[in-house]
């Protein structure tokens, strides 16, 4: 259902659309179906701007800017506009920041959001705090989708370009990562039994922007 829905929201961001025709396919978009949430679980730097960056196209200036408070400690971003949504991000604050207690939110954000993206980098093994919180939203909601989304690959092989051909696209599976890459397919996997029970896909991926050098 969030596949078919995915693919009706892009839809009006075609080139070749008027303001006029993607206005009115937004409008059709806001009557037949309710706004998607997704709430971004995880530590402070673990890559959550960088995956609503990558889903949504925005710029991360942007952003910034569009990040509204929902909490005392938690923000939520519409996209494309607040005004006028069709995705929007729930952004828990870190959850390894101290006399951080996310009771409010996970309270709150529980009743609100449609499926979780579990965000943890690949080489991050101190995630007690992370797993003790989704434990505790996955019983309460357990047919709710969880991603767990492994990040920030790169930091396996620093000072390295990216290997070619790419192993981690949507087609690959984490059993194809080439020898040379054997630390971090073993902590790929680590933290897959790690979260096992608490997610139903994992997904690797690394959002390198070009201007940090990455091909």
């Amino acid at each position: 259902m969030l596949g078919k829905l995915w693919e009706m929201i892009k839809r009006p961001f075609s080139p070749a659309m008027s303001d006029e025709e993607m206005k009115q396919h937004l409008d059709k978009l806001r009557r037949q179906a309710p706004i998607p949430v997704f709430w971004l679980f995880g530590k402070t730097q673990s890559g959550k701007t960088s995956i609503i960056r990558a889903v949504t196209g925005a710029e991360r200036a942007e952003i910034g800017r569009g990040f509204q408070p929902c909490t005392r400690f938690s923000s939520r971003y519409d996209f494309p506009s607040e005004q006028a949504p069709l995705l929007s991000f729930l952004d828990t604050r870190g959850l390894d920041e101290p006399g951080y207690d996310p009771a409010e939110d996970l309270a709150k954000f529980d009743k609100e959001a449609h499926v979780i993206i579990v965000v943890v980098k690949a080489l991050d093994h101190a995630q007690q705090n992370v797993l003790n919180n989704l434990r505790r939203v996955r019983h309460e909601w357990p047919k709710r989708p969880v991603l767990l989304a492994l990040t920030c690959l790169h930091e396996a092989y620093p000072q390295q370009q990216h290997v070619q051909p790419y192993p981690f696209g949507p087609d690959a599976t984490l059993a194809e990562i080439p020898p040379q890459l054997a630390e971090l397919a073993r902590s790929l996997d680590e933290q897959k039994h790690r979260f096992v029970g608490l997610y139903d896909r994992a997904v690797a991926v690394d959002l390198t922007p070009l201007e940090e050098g990455f091909n």
